[in-house]
């Protein structure tokens, strides 16, 4: 990755949150990324089952021939996607993809450590770590959490991950680079972008970031009516101001190819979806 500029801007999708399968996966690259001219993809696959090497050979194959950045990645520890690779297959992606390979995520730890309090809103079968509320002091909450984290940077490092992505939704940046992350990433819209958006972009100059990113996660956090006006500018609004802070990577989590939350359901075609 030492050949990206740091004054890019990449921008794109996260992809297989509400994918079916793999296979859908693959057609959505072109529909979702290449057909809209996105230049970045953060890629979640289904890890029910460990997912064929020549799956992820040929994601990596169709993206850098139409020079698209991307990382895999999970959603929140202990979910890892890490366990998918061994080093001769980052090696491989490496050789098919170069500098478009940008490496693999971790995504929401501080979430999974430092918030979901009892009574905070958790879906059916969501599986998440218990916050840490048993810790005598602020040094003891600090040391578990970096070694928490480390833990998870050490296994992709085991395998040679060119860069680890840190996803965050809460105010730990630095403590996720403490650990060893390489690329810090802000889920917007979950808090006061005037107050969260200087600490990531803060960590990222003082652990010398290459890049640092903002995630829109905008079908849950940008308001519970989806048809209301506000929310559908308020989206408008996430781009524009996440751009004019400097982010690097401005990547859309959900909601273009579904809404199913809060208890509604909105397919693609939908009106709602094409929207966004």
């Amino acid at each position: 990755m030492s050949d990206i500029k740091k004054d890019v801007v990449l921008c794109g999708v996260k992809l297989g949150e509400h994918s079916k399968d793999n296979e859908s996966l693959t057609r959505e690259i072109k529909e979702r990324v290449i057909d809209y001219g996105c230049n970045f993809v953060y890629i979640r696959a289904k890890f029910g089952d460990k997912v064929d090497k020549e799956v992820y050979f040929n994601w990596a194959k169709i993206l850098s021939d139409n020079k698209i950045y991307f990382h895999f990645g999970s959603h929140r520890p202990p979910r890892t996607s890490v366990e998918q690779f061994d080093s001769e297959m980052i090696a491989k992606m490496k050789e098919i993809a170069g500098e478009y390979f940008i490496g693999d995520a971790i995504s929401e730890a501080g979430t999974s450590a430092a918030s979901n309090f009892e009574g905070y809103f958790t879906p059916v079968g969501h599986v998440t770590n218990k916050p840490y509320s048993d810790c005598k002091d602020m040094k003891e909450a600090h040391d578990r959490y970096v070694d928490m984290v480390k833990s998870y940077v050490e296994k992709n490092r085991k395998v040679n991950i060119p860069n680890i992505v840190s996803i965050e939704a809460t105010a730990l940046p630095k403590y996720s680079l403490e650990a060893g992350g390489d690329i810090p990433v802000v889920e917007l819209m979950n808090g006061n972008p005037d107050e969260i958006i200087p600490f990531f972009r803060g960590s990222a100059r003082a652990y010398n970031c290459k890049l640092w990113g903002s995630l829109i996660a905008h079908e849950w956090y940008g308001g519970m009516r989806h048809s209301d006006i506000l929310k559908r500018k308020r989206m408008e609004l996430a781009y524009k101001y996440t751009y004019l802070s400097g982010s690097n990577i401005i990547l859309m989590e959900s909601g273009d190819e579904r809404v199913n939350s809060y208890g509604q359901s909105h397919e693609a075609s939908s009106e709602l979806c094409q929207e966004y």
